[in-house]
């Protein structure tokens, strides 16, 4: 066996080796990518999650502050009655009631 011929058996190795790798490293890529895109998923919702909590808290604070009128024990009664549904539709980000009371077409 001559020595080019030696040396192109080991470029071929040499080749085979990098190839095998160079499929390894666009399997890790691929899985990369795809866990970029579960990772910008779950921030987009927690994102939506904070939005609607958010809203929910405003519509909360502005009940509280702008309750006049509520004189009667039964006025009373019912804006804790509100206070206590929109606390819930929060926690649950229950984001159809939210859309309903503010007209948000987001």
């Amino acid at each position: 066996m001559t020595k080019e011929t030696k040396t192109i058996k080991e470029l071929k190795k040499v080749n085979h080796k990098l190839k095998h790798q160079y499929d390894l490293l666009q399997i890790r890529l691929s899985a990369l990518q795809y866990k970029n895109e579960d990772l910008k998923n779950q921030i987009t919702n927690l994102e939506n999650v904070i939005e609607i909590k958010d809203k929910y808290f405003f519509m909360i604070w502005a009940l509280g502050y702008d309750y006049d009128g509520y004189n009667t024990p039964e006025n009373l009664k019912r804006l804790i009655d509100e206070l206590v549904d929109y606390a819930n539709y929060g926690r649950l980000n229950d984001d159809k009631h939210v859309k309903e009371l503010i007209g948000d077409d987001k």
